[in-house]
């Protein structure tokens, strides 16, 4: 995980974890399950998304879609357990679970597509320095005899 990944993720869980203590209760249980779950599963998702574009970049449609799948489904088990359980819905609102979970799962997502476009835009740098037909400076064959 790179440094950006790490640092954001750990700073917006002690936000939530401010805001939970703040709300207080059931609501603030809720809030901060959905956070920790929501931001849990994607970032599995992205280790996964790195994985196949490392081992198979030609799955990158299939490791963006199945990582959703699964938060869509967390999302749904989760709230209709803290709605429709009582003795789980006591203890954690199921609407602070949903913006809870919701906000992890942007928030990490905007983080994990904010370093691969760092690594993205490092990689194509470097390999403009490699190649010497992407560099300032083209030597034509007529000028090299000079």
């Amino acid at each position: 995980m790179s440094l950006i990944t790490t640092i954001g993720t750990l700073l917006s869980v002690a936000l939530a974890a401010l805001v939970s203590w703040q709300l207080g209760g059931s609501l603030g249980a809720g809030a901060m399950a959905g956070f920790l779950l929501g931001s849990a599963l994607s970032l599995l998702g992205v280790f996964w998304q790195k994985h196949i574009l490392r081992t198979q970049p030609k799955q990158l449609m299939l490791a963006m879609v199945v990582p959703f799948l699964f938060k869509l489904v967390a999302l749904l088990i989760g709230a209709l357990s803290l709605r429709y359980i009582e003795a789980v819905g006591a203890r954690a609102d199921w609407r602070s679970f949903l913006v809870g979970f919701a906000s992890a799962a942007v928030i990490v997502l905007a983080l994990g597509t904010l370093r691969a476009m760092l690594e993205r835009s490092s990689k194509r740098s470097g390999a403009k320095e490699a190649n010497p037909m992407h560099s300032e400076q083209v030597v034509l064959p007529d000028q090299a005899r000079v």
